[in-house]
């Protein structure tokens, strides 16, 4: 196997651990510290497959394999990567940059069967080039694989669609007319689609618009490869759709992911209106107002504020509920109710959705609470002490100066008799004494 492959990772231990992995290999491997180096190496040696860390300072690890799609547009692409940014890897996936995500840490074996199986056949199960065959023997669905119609408008309108093909992309069929015709594809899908299509610059009333490649996308934001062609007529428009795949992995799409979600979770689409949520989301928020689907988040947590729910929004509830809405790292926890507390998080989702993921963090503020009344307590007890200090300083040490010491040090220089005297040197160092005790006591206190 006389092939070359390119490894790029800013970390030099994870290097260092992958240069280990395939040292034993049959092909040559080439390394880089990051993606500067890595363009300068594919400039100057053909690589049959690159393998890149997702989050490198500089150029990331899709903007590294969408730039050596540029160069070497033959090129195996894969990311390795232990971060959780799944929606960004997932649309390089979809959009032909990535070929294949593996995660850290990963399995040596596992890490070089994958790679060889890649340099030997060319592809990866995930790659386009193969998906249409490699579905057709795996998916045993009447569904995939054959052509239906949708009739549209001349505005592009829905007028009807084929049960089958509707309940594909998890709408009903009654439902969906009356929709845009893009409520059906991804946006930058669509987009393609658009410009084709004026590409085609014809004015005639009955021309077909042949067969092209798209993206789908369901209610629930999955994904499905399919066949576009448009027949146009004086009255209507008539696609015909041919659903080759679902582009999702099992387990990855967005579906299993809020499945997988242990804690409360709203889902929320680009417009913020609510459109999934779960069982613990509805424990949550039950006792104050039912969440429910289509519902503008605003109008949510507002009818929530109003039965009880997060008493600090009282005082300006518009305020608040902008704030609530930025969903700043910096000020995400919210007073539920009496003593409880919640922590809501934003993550993203295909098409501009959200997810917001609630954390109970209850007991980490509790927790502050308790230290911040320790720390005032504490605060309090060194004024209380200072204030002490101050008052001895006050109250006894300047009037024994004044009233005592300094009388005694005038009356020596009157006549007196050396018993007299005697008695006032005792005296006089008596009361340096206690003065200089009393000082020292203050002063250490105030240091």
């Amino acid at each position: 196997m006389d092939k070359s492959i390119l490894v790029v990772d800013d970390e030099p231990q994870i290097l260092s651990a992958l240069k280990r992995a395939l040292r034993n290999q049959s092909y040559s491997v080439l390394f880089a510290n990051d993606g500067d180096e890595a363009l300068e190496i594919l400039k100057q040696h053909e690589v049959a497959l690159i393998l890149s860390d997702y989050m490198m300072p500089g150029i990331s690890g899709t903007e590294l394999l969408t730039r050596a799609e540029k160069i070497q547009p033959h090129t195996i692409r894969i990311i390795l990567s232990g971060h959780s940014d799944f929606q960004t890897v997932m649309q390089s996936i979809k959009e032909g940059v990535v070929h294949k995500f593996l995660a850290k840490p990963w399995s040596n074996d596992v890490l070089i069967e994958q790679i060889n199986k890649a340099l030997e056949t060319g592809f990866y199960p995930e790659d386009k080039k193969e998906a249409d065959t490699l579905v057709r023997a795996k998916n045993k669905s009447e569904t995939f694989n054959k052509t239906y119609e949708i009739a549209l408008t001349k505005t592009y309108k829905i007028t009807r669609i084929a049960p089958e093909l509707a309940a594909l992309f998890k709408y009903n069929a009654s439902d969906i007319c009356g929709d845009d015709l893009s409520t059906l594809f991804t946006a930058k899908s669509y987009q393609q689609h658009q410009t084709f299509l004026q590409e085609q610059n014809t004015h005639q009333d009955n021309w077909q618009l042949p067969v092209k490649k798209r993206i789908g996308q369901t209610q629930h934001n999955g994904f499905i490869s399919l066949e576009l062609a448009m027949s146009f007529s004086a009255d209507e428009i008539i696609c015909s759709i041919t659903p080759i795949q679902g582009l999702a992995p099992k387990g990855k799409g967005l579906d299993s992911i809020l499945e997988s979600i242990q804690g409360p979770f709203l889902l929320i689409d680009k417009f913020g209106k609510i459109r999934k949520f779960n069982q613990k989301l509805v424990d949550l928020y039950g006792e104050f107002h039912p969440p429910q689907k289509n519902e503008a988040l605003d109008d949510f947590i507002a009818a929530c504020i109003e039965n009880g729910a997060f008493p600090e929004a009282k005082q300006n509830c518009q305020q608040w509920l902008s704030e609530f809405c930025l969903f700043d790292e910096e000020a995400n926890e919210h007073l539920l109710k009496a003593n409880s507390w919640i922590k809501v998080k934003a993550t993203r989702a295909p098409e501009g959705a959200k997810i917001l993921l609630h954390f109970d963090v209850t007991k980490k503020k509790q927790m502050q609470l308790s230290l911040k009344a320790a720390l005032d307590d504490a605060e309090q007890a060194k004024k209380e002490k200072a204030d002490m200090i101050e008052s001895v300083h006050k109250d006894i040490a300047q009037p024994m100066k004044d009233q005592m010491l300094e009388p005694l040090e005038q009356l020596k220089e009157t006549d007196l008799s050396d018993k007299q005297k005697d008695y006032l040197d005792n005296a006089m160092e008596s009361g340096s004494k206690i003065l200089s005790s009393i000082n020292d006591i203050t002063n250490l206190n105030n240091e």
